[in-house]
């Protein structure tokens, strides 16, 4: 790895050790990702639906039907996390290894490593 990633791994795992501390008053971390998860669940736009027609296939037509599939995959994926985490919060559901990544993540407002699977990203988790 370059030093430039082992940085940004150091970094990354500071961050995650360090200790939360809440006054009073303040939300604790748990409360914090719950309502941000919310919103982002609130704001994740429907299925795209694609009319396939064997008439024009096109490579165009080809291509925008693959990142189509692959844009309903990353916003199930999305969905089914930010659910799942609410749930884990809630007590509803033990928290994996995956959803603690996910959770780390949205409280540092950074994008899961998970969904980047899809679309690699370096910009921050945005809502």
């Amino acid at each position: 790895l370059s030093p430039v990633c082992l940085g940004s791994l150091r970094r990354a795992a500071i961050l995650g050790l360090q200790a939360a501390v809440v006054t009073e008053g303040a939300k604790t971390p748990e409360e914090v990702v719950l309502e941000t998860s919310q919103a982002l669940l609130d704001q994740i736009p429907g299925k795209i639906v694609s009319k396939k027609s064997q008439e024009n296939d096109s490579p165009l037509t080809v291509v925008l039907l693959q990142e189509m599939d692959r844009y309903n995959q990353l916003l199930a994926l999305v969905s089914r996390s930010l659910q799942d985490l609410c749930k884990g919060i809630q007590g509803l559901m033990v928290i994996t290894t995956e959803l603690e990544a996910v959770f780390l993540a949205v409280y540092n407002g950074k994008v899961p490593v998970a969904w980047k699977a899809f679309y690699p990203s370096l910009k921050p988790l945005g809502w």
